[in-house]
């Protein structure tokens, strides 16, 4: 059995983080002298508390049976001394002691940037995250969220709009999609060769604090911090207080003096954050140069789609492979019902799709 099992194992232990498992690792010489320990010498070497759990937890589960269950759930582990870890995650202060992961990790020369925001957002905060998150994607940046509704879904979202990568960290297990509704949105970042991350492995127990928890995750993975929409009082402030203890640059999305869930992005500004305005902002921090305009894969002529509206654009690349019914065409574009019918009424009338029986659309070729 590799190191890697024991290393494993050990961040399963309630109360267990890297420093006090690297102190555990000097006075007994590796994870797994730690775990072949007797009682005494635990006691001897950790805190009670901690020394019971790990008795504790070698009478209910072994490394063998551990790594069977994460075969079993088609995850993967990466200790934080492998190469291939996150470099983003490498020399923050509380680096996890290793991350489950589905999917394929980020490349080491990967640009990496995580966009947050309210839970419950606006029309505009929906437009904002899918808009910037689609920008960055052309420019060749890998976007990082939490995978929550609203904005952080709507960031996944916009990245594989423009086929681009994302990553999605968890605040459950690695085997507990949450919301449950972005099953689907899980399965197409790890079909699209982006990565669903936890640090709870399959079965693990998790509580509300671990949302708060893996906020740092999605802060230090990445080299700037975007906050699309909060209000005063949210639970993307932690992500932020985490980026700037980790010297990240971070950017808020200006937002109406009308909206609550605009009071949090506008007190950033306020207090020195510079806004994003468009995603140049992003690359001229990051010292990257913009990409030369892709050519659309749509088949229709730009012409054709100049003065169509953005949720137009939307409607059309989703039906640029196949066509799709009014509810799939919903939930992949994120548009409100009503306005998603109007949408394609217009679109219609400019001939650029065309309505097939039982409410389908398809592209006009």
């Amino acid at each position: 059995m590799n190191k890697d099992n024991f290393y494993m194992w050990l961040g399963c232990i309630k109360g267990m983080n890297n420093s006090k498992l690297n102190a555990l690792i000097e006075y007994f010489g590796s994870a797994e002298e730690i775990y072949k320990a007797e009682s005494r010498e635990l006691l001897a070497a950790a805190d009670t508390s901690l020394a019971e759990n790990i008795i504790k937890a070698r009478k209910t589960k072994s490394p063998e049976k551990l790594m069977e269950e994460l075969d079993k759930s088609g995850a993967k582990y990466i200790a934080n001394f492998d190469e291939n870890f996150p470099e983003g995650l490498k020399n923050i202060d509380d680096i996890p002691i290793g991350i489950y992961y589905k999917g394929i990790l980020p490349a080491r020369n990967s640009r990496l940037v995580s966009m947050v925001g309210s839970r419950r957002c606006t029309e505009y905060g929906r437009m904002a995250a899918l808009k910037i998150a689609g920008d960055l994607s052309d420019n060749g940046i890998l976007i990082v969220s939490g995978m929550a509704a609203g904005i952080d879904s709507y960031s996944h979202e916009g990245a594989l709009r423009h086929k681009g990568l994302t990553a999605a960290v968890f605040g459950t297990a690695i085997d507990k999609c949450y919301p449950p509704e972005n099953k689907s949105l899980m399965e197409r970042i790890i079909e699209n060769n982006g990565c669903v991350i936890s640090e709870y492995g399959p079965g693990q127990a998790t509580y509300g604090t671990d949302f708060v928890k893996r906020n740092r995750i999605i802060a230090g993975m990445s080299e700037v911090l975007i906050v699309v929409e909060a209000e005063i009082k949210s639970g993307t402030n932690s992500t932020v207080d985490d980026a700037i203890k980790y010297n990240r640059s971070v950017f808020a999305v200006p937002g109406s003096i009308l909206s609550k869930y605009s009071e949090g992005t506008n007190a950033l500004i306020r207090d020195g954050c510079p806004p994003v305005t468009s995603y140049k902002d992003i690359l001229l921090e990051m010292g990257i140069d913009e990409k030369p305009c892709r050519k659309t894969k749509n088949k229709k002529e730009q012409s054709d789609i100049d003065g169509v509206s953005e949720n137009g654009r939307f409607i059309l690349a989703a039906l640029d492979k196949e066509a799709l019914d009014f509810d799939t065409l919903a939930a992949e574009t994120g548009i409100q019902e009503s306005r998603l019918r109007t949408e394609l009424t217009l679109l219609e009338i400019r001939k650029l799709i065309m309505k097939l029986p039982g409410q389908r659309y398809r592209l006009i070729l």
